[in-house]
């Protein structure tokens, strides 16, 4: 909970120099750390490291619901790139995993929330992809679809999540304009 707070405080106050200190020691123990260390290092030059950890950390077993936000995140990077094969590749596993795991999904607790950020994070990175092919009316209905998943997301502020992933997914909503 610690390594947590102090990542929030150091977003909070823009400071990824910090940032990046506090999550590497996280990820050392901890998966939770990993992750966002990944998502820090992708925004800066070290995206190369960040596309190391995300391979190393897709040969984890996760849940059905971080398995396809870890391949959504990698493919968004992919995409910015220029590397649509591999984007597209990560996309079409989400979608398989969604089809397949997703409607077994019992939603208590947390879960509806993360669900819901999973689906958000898929329609995003499908819409990238049709926006780079050019198949712009496709492109469209998957933001859309995206954004009709965020007004579902902010509905759901109110379950038992962390304060770090409330302010999160609130910057994220923020980003799609819901």
């Amino acid at each position: 909970e610690i390594y947590r707070r102090k990542d929030l405080a150091a977003f909070r106050l823009g400071d990824n120099v910090a940032r990046e200190r506090v999550l590497r020691e996280w990820a050392a123990i901890e998966d939770t750390g990993r992750w966002n260390l990944r998502i820090l290092l992708a925004a800066t030059d070290k995206r190369d490291e960040a596309y190391r950890i995300g391979e190393e950390m897709l040969q984890a077993r996760r849940s059905p619901i971080n398995a396809v936000r870890l391949r959504m995140s990698l493919a968004m990077d992919h995409l910015q790139d220029g590397q649509v094969p591999q984007a597209k590749k990560l996309i079409d596993e989400a979608e398989a995993i969604v089809r397949r795991d997703f409607p077994a999904i019992v939603l208590r607790g947390d879960s509806e929330f993360w669900k819901v950020r999973a689906e958000i994070e898929l329609h995003q990175a499908k819409a990238s992809m049709a926006r780079r092919q050019g198949r712009w009316a496709e492109g469209i209905e998957q933001a859309r679809l995206a954004v009709d998943k965020g007004k579902r997301l902010h509905k759901l502020m109110n379950l038992p999540i962390t304060d770090s992933d409330r302010t999160y997914a609130l910057a994220s909503l923020i980003r799609m304009g819901v």
